[in-house]
């Protein structure tokens, strides 16, 4: 079944009431039911490990329907940190968003009430210099700082771009409502590159 634009409200709230609705592109895959599932779970998330655990499942629920990508480690810990996750890019017969950025890119899960601010992108972008990375991915639930106005995190994206190349595209809860609603993620990643690359 291909991408809906839109799946009924009713879907939403109630999906087992659904046969199992798929985005299915030749590069991206997803049941929005088992998707729409572990987002509640996320949204309704108390403690911080629920919190913590929910968000990294959607999260590699998301990039494991990426033909080409795969989630190698979750909850990585280093001698300078842990690593939220850490995603393995194996090529493909095509061209890709992930070409230029090598086999590895990291993942961050942030499941605030509150923007995650400039100190947290920093330290992301730490974790990134230090494994020689070039791609990372911020999911914050509520954004980051800045977003709408101001500087902050933003400007911290935006100068790590320009100073190192580096690329940190954030997924907020915005973004994971239209996947909810048929957006296809790799498409979404896609955008979100190009809107740091030609600052758009």
């Amino acid at each position: 079944m291909k991408s809906p634009e839109v799946l009924p409200d009713a879907f939403i709230r109630a999906p087992e009431l659904y046969p199992s609705q798929i985005i299915e592109s030749e590069v991206f895959r997803l049941d929005l039911r088992k998707y729409s599932q572990q987002l509640q779970s996320v949204l309704l998330a108390r403690t911080n490990d629920e919190k913590k655990k929910s968000f990294e499942g959607l999260a590699k629920l998301l990039f494991d329907g990426i033909s080409f990508l795969s989630c190698k480690y979750t909850d990585l810990r280093t001698a300078s940190g842990e690593i939220d996750i850490v995603v393995q890019y194996h090529g493909w017969k095509k061209l890709t968003v992930f070409d230029e950025f090598g086999r590895y890119f990291l993942v961050e899960c942030k499941n605030w009430k509150s923007s995650v601010g400039a100190k947290q992108v920093r330290d992301f972008i730490g974790k990134l210099q230090k494994a020689k990375l070039r791609l990372g991915v911020l999911f914050a639930r509520n954004g980051i700082s800045g977003a709408h106005g101001g500087a902050d995190a933003l400007r911290e994206i935006h100068a790590a771009f320009d100073a190192h190349r580096l690329y940190i595209l954030v997924i907020s809860e915005e973004d994971l409502k239209a996947i909810e609603h048929g957006t296809n993620f790799y498409l979404i990643l896609d955008r979100k590159i190009d809107n740091l690359r030609f600052d758009l």
